[in-house]
């Protein structure tokens, strides 16, 4: 406003006719401003139009993309089943051929694709192997007709694999189970800690468990005889009984024996200076002892896990579901408890699930011998799924000093 009445002025106007120039000037101004949002709405709108056509590209492409996937996974299978009744016909004599004929009115057996996060994949492979077998297939066409099954992170697999490697089954196989962490750790897991399906049969289970511990030998590389199965199972129980350091340490190493196994732990004890024997602490790499030199840094390195009452050389254990200074074990509470609170009430205490003691080391890192007397896990027994009461005389747990 004031530069236009300052530009009205040195054009030598006045009284009504610098009004008008002002008015006029403010309506053109109106005009082009009115005239720079409408350009900026047909820009917005016609940059909107752009993005949604290159959206529908987008979709159209991606629906061609699973159109030809899905024609390339129908000749696949077209394949097998081609080369499968050239691999049967190539075996069978003259009178097998008729037989052959007169049973080709009969579906031929199809295996479905793999589908990811969904089945199984030692499962799966397994039976594809069993499927090639009993239809006499090559050992050589096994990878390819594998590969026409694979989809999502295993066809990624497959996909990444050189030529070589991708054409011969075993390199695949192994590529695939390294993918899906179905390693030796993990079937050892599955074998230890399985327990029945829902609506499995007990033999079901026992085939099962079976193929666990199978294919746990088959990827430990041991040989299939007694002794060899003996130190399997030993270093693993050895391993698991070790603390967490120098079994990391062990796993990393890799022992093939126990003579080998027996040599490296000595060393780390030895380079480390701890003893095989003795507890060792969370905090320092040393051997972890109750005396009467660290009995004052014992107290106050687990002020979590005591009473503040406590008496000389005799420590009073705090409850792990009341915070009061008597056992878990021992707690009035325990009856009124389900256990879905008894958990919570370990979890907001930040007590251990296996020894119940209130300290800084959790389930996984517990030195403790207990297990559970209901069901023999790796769990106290107030906290067992399959039981609900208090532990007594019949179902007590045993228990070795823990951190």
């Amino acid at each position: 406003m004031e530069k236009l009445y300052e530009l009205g002025k040195n054009m030598g106007l006045e009284g009504d006719e610098l009004r008008i120039f002002i008015q006029e000037q403010q309506k053109i101004e109106r005009e082009e401003r009115s005239l720079d949002r409408e350009r900026e709405k047909e820009k917005y709108e016609r940059e909107r139009e752009k993005e949604k056509e290159r959206f529908e590209r987008e979709r159209e492409k991606e629906r061609f993309e699973r159109e030809r996937e899905r024609e390339r996974h129908e000749l696949a299978m077209k394949q097998i089943e081609l080369d499968m009744l050239n691999a049967n016909n190539s075996h069978l004599s003259v009178s097998d051929k008729d037989i052959t004929c007169r049973a080709s009115a009969t579906p031929s057996v199809k295996l479905p694709p793999f589908v990811d996060y969904k089945d199984d994949l030692d499962s799966y492979l397994n039976r594809f192997e069993r499927f090639a077998k009993s239809n006499k297939w090559e050992k050589t066409e096994w990878a390819t007709s594998l590969s026409a099954l694979l989809t999502g992170r295993a066809l990624d697999v497959y996909s990444r694999l050189s030529e070589t490697s991708a054409s011969d089954y075993d390199t695949l196989k192994e590529a695939l189970l390294k993918r899906y962490e179905l390693t030796e750790s993990g079937f050892r897991n599955r074998f230890k800690n399985s327990k029945p399906d829902q609506g499995e049969s007990p033999e079901q289970f026992f085939i099962r468990l079976g193929n666990y511990l199978t294919r746990w030998i088959e990827l430990s590389g041991i040989d299939k005889d007694y002794d060899s199965l003996c130190d399997l199972l030993i270093k693993d129980q050895f391993i698991s009984s070790c603390p967490t350091d120098l079994a990391i340490h062990l796993k990393e190493r890799a022992p093939s024996n126990l003579q080998e196994l027996s040599k490296i732990s000595e060393q780390y004890l030895l380079a480390h200076g701890k003893s095989f024997s003795t507890k060792w602490s969370d905090n320092k790499n040393t051997p972890f002892r109750h005396n009467k030199g660290n009995e004052q840094h014992l107290k106050s390195s687990t002020a979590n896990f005591y009473s503040a009452n406590t008496s000389p050389g005799k420590f009073q254990p705090k409850c792990a579901f009341c915070l009061l200074p008597h056992k878990s074990e021992d707690c009035r509470k325990i009856d009124s408890m389900d256990k879905k609170s008894r958990k919570e009430k370990l979890k907001r205490s930040k007590a251990c699930f296996i020894c119940l003691k209130i300290g800084k080391h959790v389930a996984k890192d517990c030195y403790s011998s207990i297990s559970c007397q209901q069901c023999g896990g790796r769990h106290h027994v107030l906290v067992c799924e399959q039981s609900e009461t208090r532990p007594n005389d019949s179902i007590a747990t045993t228990t070795t000093a823990s951190l």
